[in-house]
């Protein structure tokens, strides 16, 4: 009867030296796993929708859906690419030495965010202050916006007056003229003096 292998899965803890070879290889490991996973995973993705695609369909409803696929498909993949990046500039860090530490506080990031996320560039400390930061912005950019739409609010506003104001004065030109003309018709040797009369008060306004 075969013996069973007591070797246990190592994983690496705080009574070792931060970052010592064993944790090197340990992430190295996860991470290179990690991204042959991420690559499978698309590969397979890949051949499974290229055979659907050799499917002739004349259902409009298929094609939608398939439309549909193809751009979860794509952004998936970018997603991929971009975990991708970070993997492989994780990768380059261990090599570099500077591996599991912050890029901000130059302070270990610790073992257990590693082991949850060998990825992390950030201490849970900076972490927390960068998406508080980024909040913060955001908040100053929403605030930002509501200004400058209120201003414009106020400009289309003024600008509206202005229109009303011309419009009226426009319409009480012509009720002036109006008035004129009645004046001419009832008193023709007054008609000149009228005239005169209402052209000083347009001038007026």
């Amino acid at each position: 009867m075969p013996k069973k292998s007591s070797k246990k899965t190592y994983i690496p803890n705080s009574k070792e030296k931060y970052m010592c070879a064993k944790h090197k290889k340990y992430f190295t490991e996860q991470l290179i796993k990690w991204k042959k996973d991420i690559i499978k995973s698309n590969s397979l993705g890949n051949i499974l929708n290229s055979s659907d695609d050799n499917l002739s369909s004349s259902d409009i409803v298929d094609q939608a859906s398939s439309y549909t696929d193809k751009t979860v498909e794509m952004r998936s993949l970018a997603r991929s690419r971009k975990l991708i990046e970070k993997i492989d500039a994780a990768l380059k860090r261990l090599k570099e030495g500077t591996y599991g530490f912050c890029e901000e506080t130059s302070e270990p990031i610790g073992l257990k965010r590693l082991i949850a996320r060998p990825i992390a560039t950030l201490s849970i400390q900076a972490q927390e202050q960068h998406e508080q930061e980024v909040k913060e912005q955001e908040r100053f950019e929403v605030v930002d916006n509501a200004i400058d739409h209120s201003n414009h609010v106020a400009e289309v506003h003024k600008d509206l007056h202005e229109v009303e104001r011309f419009h009226q004065r426009e319409h009480d030109h012509d009720d002036e003229d109006q008035f004129a003309e009645k004046e001419t018709c009832a008193h023709p040797y007054l008609a000149v003096h009228v005239v005169v009369a209402y052209d000083n008060v347009a001038e007026v306004y």
